[in-house]
């Protein structure tokens, strides 16, 4: 029975072995020794299949709270017993479908998420009911996968359309089409693109804070886009600014270990390391990182988390060993060649270099210079920074000559990214002392 292949409690026990109250009209009948026999599971799926709107009421408030293992376990079940027990009634798959697909999403299981996301492009091209709406949030679905599979232009492409697509539905200022901007906005950052995302950021942060306040966890959202914006244009100050207000707003409104509180902190703590605060940073993305091992499914927080620590430990050799456990926690998460991969793995290098370890560095940066201009193309800004530490490493193996023709060519490509004003920038050009870059802009 699928509905019974995690664990062998049905559907309706999911909540009661994870100790949440089930809605109301769903009863669980345990018989003893925690298990159930076949006729009463049967019984229990049906009884939880007709009344498949309160479950996803729960799995909605599951994932609003950051218990997104206890969501996914729960809509994959009511997805498997739906689709094998009652067929493929359009509205009720795509609404479990969909909520299966985020919990997926939020969990790391991508190759169960591109699945779901199949079928549920199956069930749009069946249905005969209006499916505007259904549209949106499948196109929505499509660039999340883009992402996971670190084709950025792609998702751009698809965030384009469907932002159209929700502004001519809803309205340009419809809370479906500034949710849609701000993943635009996003996109465009993952592409080096910080000005346009900058100003996409303002307009919907304005939006969202004249219909919702300044703390509505919609309007929290935009100002850490915002946050990373600013600190990708180089002003430092203001983004730890902004920073520290979303996180202070979070962890108010929120439990210590949600997932937006944690990315809260490990955004602050990337920007604290750009700022000249490592130390602070180190703190910060430490705590992340300690609550993160109890409850990080996916891995890639995790990953990302101990990528910031490699990059701000006091001692390079401690810093490397960090960067060894996020680079293999990040290849396990999201593959060998994904952009967030490439971050991991040109923040050791770095750390390796400033260890004494240079040709080992040089190995690992060359191939993460060329990697990522494969995956982001040539003038992305991220590809100036890795080209850069490359020719800060070469240089402190006597290869002066060749470091700094390839320091030059980094500057340039990074001015004609970033500006020639822009910190980073500046920072390049000092080829005299050989500076090493830390440029993390993973978005999890």
């Amino acid at each position: 029975m699928l509905a019974r292949a995690s664990g062998g409690l049905p559907l309706q026990a999911v909540l009661a072995t994870r100790q949440l109250a089930p809605p109301t009209p769903i009863t669980t009948t345990l018989h003893e020794g925690n298990e159930m026999n076949m006729s009463a599971a049967d019984s229990a799926d049906r009884d939880a299949l007709e009344h498949h709107d309160d479950w996803l009421d729960r799995v909605s408030t599951l994932m609003r709270t950051g218990r997104y293992a206890q969501a996914r376990e729960i809509a994959g079940r009511l997805w498997q017993a739906w689709r094998f027990k009652m067929g493929h009634a359009a509205l009720p798959s795509w609404q479990i479908g969909c909520a299966n697909a985020w919990a997926c999403y939020r969990t790391g299981h991508y190759a169960e998420l591109g699945h779901i996301v199949a079928e549920l492009g199956r069930i749009l091209g069946e249905a005969t009911e209006d499916i505007g709406e259904w549209q949106i949030e499948y196109a929505d679905l499509k660039a999340v996968h883009a992402r996971i599979m670190g084709e950025f232009a792609d998702e751009l492409i698809i965030r384009n359309s469907v932002v159209e697509q929700a502004c001519s539905a809803y309205g340009n200022a419809s809370k479906q089409g500034l949710r849609l901007e701000l993943n635009r906005a996003s996109a465009l950052r993952l592409l080096g693109r910080f000005t346009e995302a900058h100003q996409l950021d303002a307009t919907t942060a304005n939006a969202y804070t004249e219909q919702h306040g300044p703390n509505d966890p919609s309007t929290l959202r935009v100002q850490a886009g915002l946050a990373m914006d600013l600190r990708e244009l180089g002003q430092y100050d203001a983004a730890v600014n902004m920073g520290r207000r979303v996180l202070s707003a979070h962890r108010e409104a929120l439990s210590p270990d949600h997932p937006f509180v944690l990315g809260s902190q490990r955004m602050l703590a990337v920007t604290l390391q750009r700022a000249g605060k490592p130390h602070e940073a180190y703190n910060l993305a430490g705590d992340a990182y300690q609550r993160l091992l109890k409850q990080d499914e996916r891995g890639q927080d995790t990953a990302a988390t101990l990528a910031v620590m490699a990059s701000t430990a006091a001692d390079p050799r401690e810093g490397a060993n960090h960067g060894m456990a996020a680079v293999d926690m990040m290849r396990t998460a999201m593959g060998p060649d994904h952009p967030f991969t490439l971050v991991c793995e040109g923040t050791l290098a770095v750390r390796w270099a400033m260890a004494g370890a240079h040709h080992r560095a040089c190995a690992l940066a060359n191939q993460v210079v060329d990697r990522s201009v494969a995956r982001l193309g040539v003038a992305h800004p991220q590809v100036a920074v890795y080209a850069a530490n490359l020719a800060g490493t070469l240089g402190k193996t006597g290869e002066t000559e060749q470091a700094l023709r390839m320091r030059h060519e980094a500057a340039v490509r990074a001015a004609a990214a970033l500006g020639a004003k822009h910190p980073v920038t500046l920072t390049i050009e000092r080829a005299w002392d050989w500076p090493w870059l830390y440029w993390d802009t993973m978005q999890l």
